[in-house]
């Protein structure tokens, strides 16, 4: 899914938001939902033979990968500068891809945004 940022439909922001380090924030969210799901892993047999062996591994909703934010930690903002803009109108669009997840239902997304500028 990529977001964009347009002022005045040049695009200011163009980015695939994704985190894969979530379980790195696991001991942040202990309310995070837990569950089991099978996997395999090297284990050694009576023979001392190295064997594949079916585990059950714990797997916290707050491991899995996610769209720019995992539970616990920051989100760090976007910037984009805008460069010397001269006292007017603009019109600032926010694109969001977003896949449908059941028919026409779309995923949700919080969207905030803010502009500083340097009075001279």
């Amino acid at each position: 899914m990529r977001n964009k940022v347009s002022v005045n439909n040049e695009v200011v922001i163009n980015f695939i938001p994704w985190r894969d380090d979530c379980a790195a924030f696991r001991r942040f969210n202990p309310s995070s939902g837990v569950w089991t799901r099978k996997d395999t892993a090297y284990a050694y047999n009576s023979n001392r033979e190295r064997v594949f062996k079916e585990i059950e591994e714990r797997l916290a909703s707050s491991d899995l990968s996610r769209s720019n934010w995992c539970p616990g930690s920051k989100v760090s903002p976007k910037v984009a500068e805008l460069g010397d803009l001269k006292k007017g109108t603009y019109q600032v669009n926010i694109s969001i891809d977003g896949t449908p997840i059941n028919g026409d239902k779309l995923n949700h997304w919080l969207v905030s945004a803010y502009i500083t500028y340097k009075k001279e």
